[in-house]
């Protein structure tokens, strides 16, 4: 027994001795100075130029694949794509920023074949002070029409760099957007642009722009986005009613609501409803909103009469006319299932 345990053990120092012996793989590995860089302040359209520094610190050629900017706004130029062992290179990353104002961050991606970092991820970062800069550049009117709707919303306009300027033109996109530029009081006040809704827009969402144009020479014309919702002069809602399952021999009903967005003297003036149905109309809010309540009734849930067990769909309509010159009818649907329920 002891002298095959003295085999195995010279056995495996033999072995260790052998892998000890035997040469590391070569692989090249990229290393650079520094990962990140801060141009700090930079005046707008100015390109902002850096170079970082790399090494390869491997033991076989560090060849470099691929380099990529995550934005037009920035290029990257590598001074050679194949370095031996121990030889540096340079990197230069060009940022323009021409389209920017404020805190900017973006990167460049350098991927090589390093196995053990294959890609490497470099950072730039710079507070461009922009000549001209406007505030908010979205503008929502929400529910046009309605109480908690704004009737104008503001754009301001000013210059961090210290520039001297003139808003020469805000020119909605759309006939019913009205824009009106206000000229400071002071010399430290920004210019306004005031947007409100004006004439008759079309119902429903709408999605527009306001184009500002100053007399700075670099500036390109900036553009606001405006949005709202356009409620119909009268609403009627819901417009379709669902009663679900319906048993014979039962009596139920529903409510809908018709509402006056933005007018006053609302008036139902008639309903026509088919037979199965009972249509009743009361004025909840003087010249505003009127409920109808829509029944189906006792007989109309006996028409539907099948053997038991068995159901029949309900698929009326009611009409509404009203005294809005834009909507003189409505038209509402009804839907039930009606079954035998014993």
């Amino acid at each position: 027994m002891r002298k095959g345990c003295c085999v195995v053990a010279v056995f495996a120092v033999l072995l260790q001795a052998a892998y000890a012996g035997e040469a590391p793989a070569e692989a090249p590995k990229i290393q650079f100075e520094s990962l990140q860089h801060d141009f700090g302040q930079v005046a707008q359209f100015t390109p902002n130029e850096h170079v970082f520094k790399f090494k390869n610190e491997g033991t076989a050629i560090l060849r470099i694949e691929r380099v990529h900017a995550n934005c037009g706004c920035t290029a990257a130029l590598v001074s050679q794509d194949s370095l031996e062992p121990g030889e540096a290179g340079e990197l230069k990353v060009t940022f323009n920023s021409q389209d920017f104002a404020g805190e900017v961050h973006k990167s460049v991606t350098v991927t090589s074949n390093d196995p053990e970092r294959k890609d490497v991820i470099l950072q730039i970062k710079a507070n461009v002070i922009a000549d001209l800069v406007c505030t908010p550049l979205a503008l929502n009117f929400r529910e046009v029409g309605t109480a908690n709707a704004p009737s104008e919303l503001v754009v301001k306009a000013f210059s961090p760099s210290g520039k001297k300027f003139k808003i020469v033109s805000a020119t909605p996109s759309a006939d019913y957007l009205k824009a009106e530029i206000v000229d400071p009081q002071k010399d430290e006040d920004p210019y306004q642009v005031r947007v409100t809704v004006a004439g008759n827009p079309p119902t429903g969402m709408f999605n527009a722009t306001v184009l500002i144009q100053t007399d700075l020479d670099k500036t390109r014309p900036i553009t606001i986005s405006v949005t709202g919702n356009v409620l119909s002069r009268t609403e009627v809602t819901p417009p379709k009613i669902f009663f679900g399952v319906v048993c014979t021999g039962d009596t139920v009903s529903r409510s809908l609501l018709v509402k006056a967005n933005s007018w006053e003297g609302l008036k139902v003036e008639k309903v026509e409803s088919p037979d199965c149905l009972t249509v009743a109309t009361e004025e909840t809010k003087p010249g505003k909103e009127w409920k109808v309540t829509v029944q189906i009734k006792d007989a109309a849930a006996k028409a539907g009469d099948k053997p038991a067990g068995n159901s029949t769909m309900l698929k009326e309509k009611i009409k509404l006319f009203l005294n809005d010159p834009t909507m003189r009818q409505a038209e509402v649907m009804v839907y039930a299932l009606v079954r035998d329920c014993k």
